[in-house]
């Protein structure tokens, strides 16, 4: 890096050493009296000695305002008048910036001391090459660095250089097309390199779910460091998967066993067709329960990444009915399909998808409730936002998504579709207190108003319910608190205690009501208490101990809470 040549002129050959020093003045290249804050070795009083003059030109020209420093001596008969004409920088008629894309130039030259309609100060210059590269590399652009900065003319020149991506490299890519891969991260080849971004497009590239191992972001950089060649080695998944299990339905109480298979690249490389058959264990009878089955097909349009995702299924449940004090579970059958398409609006951070749902919902204890069947044709669309530096275990960012989707009778299914808007909004915030401690925050809020006045009774799925291990801990799923209107608050303190345990300290508040009116704090739901994670290939593992209202329960579940 060039940097500006400081220098001194001194004329010895016509200064008296030796002689008693009356007075010290500093004049300008104008000869005009300047004041000076600088502690000299000179001193009045004493002899002018050669070292000492030495050491005061170097202070001077130290502070950077000086281009040259020229001493002089008068002898009277008092003494030695001691001169310094202080020969000043430029002054700088403007500041160009050369080589920056990612910040404006407002904003770097907000870091600077060195401004416009001002002399050129060197020490100053130092210091605002460093702010500059420090305020790149805080913010992940590693690579960045000030190539030169010198004056030409009455111009300040700082050249720069932001660093690029040379290319992105896959190995061990056999199956899946890398297009697919490139087009969910937010770095390119040809964009400025950031650590922060390189990272946040590992844990993307995990979760798409098309590999078993992606290692860390191997980086080579050319001679001159102004680019940079990103290899992942990336170890594939098996096309097709199927596995079985068995878990406990805590809504009834009923042994469950599921299967579940999963298919890749049926028509190109990256697509996906999943399905799964329930199979529900009751007094010793064996049943089948339900069936789903999802597509998934990504797409590229107007050089935007697309996903278009299909989906159906045949469930029979047991829920609650809403809008009634009844706590009893009937059994119910479920079976439609919903058409959805996802389109980024911030590559990796802020996502908008369009949803089209069509249901149907049949009652099977007509003896025991008078309900009668209904569907559930809607139209949504929603908007997500994350801004995580972890996707698995979050220790500072936010996310935050909002929703809308209205429900009519499209003429699709006979039987009369339920008439609604329903709103949805919810926000959770992440903040490290220590190096393995972190704060986190969750709010959510819903509100299902009927259209008009033909919606008396449903299930509980088209309203909202809070309580068990997903929403308001330390109550039972199956008694719930249900109905038109949600708020709920989530607070937990997460304390690591090694790589793959998590010890959490959570209060959960909430309420369901059923107009604006009823909104009134002093009746929230509460339920605290301690719990612990185990992070797993599979994701965390949540152990929850909860005390609610009445209650003290053990909860189970996948995956942190929010």
């Amino acid at each position: 890096m060039m940097v500006l040549i400081l220098w001194a002129v001194s004329a010895y050959a016509s200064i008296r050493f030796d002689h008693t020093i009356n007075s010290i003045t500093f004049v300008d290249e104008k000869g005009i009296t300047k004041n000076i804050a600088i502690i000299l070795d000179s001193k009045l009083g004493y002899r002018l000695k050669d070292e000492d003059l030495s050491k005061d030109i170097n202070k001077l020209i130290v502070t950077g305002e000086f281009e040259r420093v020229i001493p002089k001596t008068v002898t009277t008969e008092n003494g030695l008048k001691l001169f310094f004409e202080c020969v000043s920088y430029p002054q700088i008629k403007n500041i160009k910036l050369n080589g920056n894309t990612v910040f404006s130039d407002r904003e770097l030259m907000r870091q600077m001391k060195n401004k416009k309609r001002r002399k050129l100060n060197t020490k100053y210059l130092k210091e605002d090459i460093q702010k500059i590269t420090d305020y790149y590399h805080t913010k992940g652009y590693d690579l960045f660095r000030v190539i030169s900065a010198e004056m030409n003319g009455d111009v300040l020149v700082i050249k720069m250089s932001e660093g690029k991506i040379e290319d992105i490299r896959w190995e061990g890519l056999d199956i899946i097309n890398p297009k697919l891969i490139n087009r969910k991260m937010s770095c390119k080849p040809k964009s400025v390199f950031n650590s922060y971004q390189l990272r946040n497009d590992r844990d993307t590239i995990i979760q798409t779910g098309y590999f078993r191992d992606v290692s860390a972001p191997l980086l080579q950089e050319n001679g001159s460091r102004t680019s940079v060649i990103v290899t992942f080695q990336v170890t594939e998944k098996k096309a097709n998967r199927f596995d079985t299990g068995i878990e406990l339905d805590i809504r009834d109480d009923t042994l469950v066993s599921f299967f579940r298979g999963n298919m890749n690249h049926l028509i190109m490389h990256g697509d996906g067709l999943s399905g799964t058959v329930q199979l529900n264990l009751e007094r010793g009878e064996i049943s089948v329960k339900n069936h789903a089955v999802r597509y998934t097909q990504p797409w590229k349009i107007f050089k935007k990444p697309v996903d278009f995702s299909v989906e159906g299924w045949l469930r029979e449940e047991r829920e609650r009915v809403s809008n009634s004090e009844d706590d009893n579970l009937y059994d119910l059958k479920r079976y439609g399909g919903s058409l959805a398409f996802t389109l980024p609006l911030i590559q990796n951070q802020c996502y908008t998808t369009s949803t089209f749902k069509l249901e149907k919902v049949e009652n099977k204890d007509v003896d025991l409730i008078d309900l009668s069947p209904y569907s559930v044709q809607s139209l949504g669309q929603a908007v997500n936002y994350y801004k995580l530096d972890s996707q698995f275990n979050p220790r500072k960012g936010v996310y935050w998504s909002l929703s809308l989707e209205k429900g009519m009778d499209m003429g699709l299914i006979k039987t009369g579709a339920l008439a609604f808007t329903r709103g949805q909004a919810s926000i959770a915030g992440f903040t490290p207190l220590s190096d393995k401690l972190v704060a986190a925050a969750r709010m959510y809020t819903g509100v299902f108003r009927p259209d008009n006045d033909d919606i008396e009774k449903t299930f509980e799925q088209e309203v909202y319910e809070i309580g068990g291990p997903n929403t308001l801990r330390g109550y039972r799923t199956n008694r719930a608190f249900i109905g038109f209107r949600e708020i709920l608050w989530n607070f937990e303190l997460r304390r690591d205690i090694s790589e793959k345990k998590q010890l959490v300290f959570f209060l959960d508040a909430g309420k369901i009501f059923e107009t604006g009116y009823d909104l009134s704090l002093n009746d929230l739901h509460t339920g605290y208490g301690v719990g612990i994670r185990f992070f797993t290939p599979i994701g965390p593992l949540r152990f929850d101990l909860a005390r609610g209202e009445t209650d003290t329960i053990l909860h189970f579940s996948l995956g942190q809470l929010f």
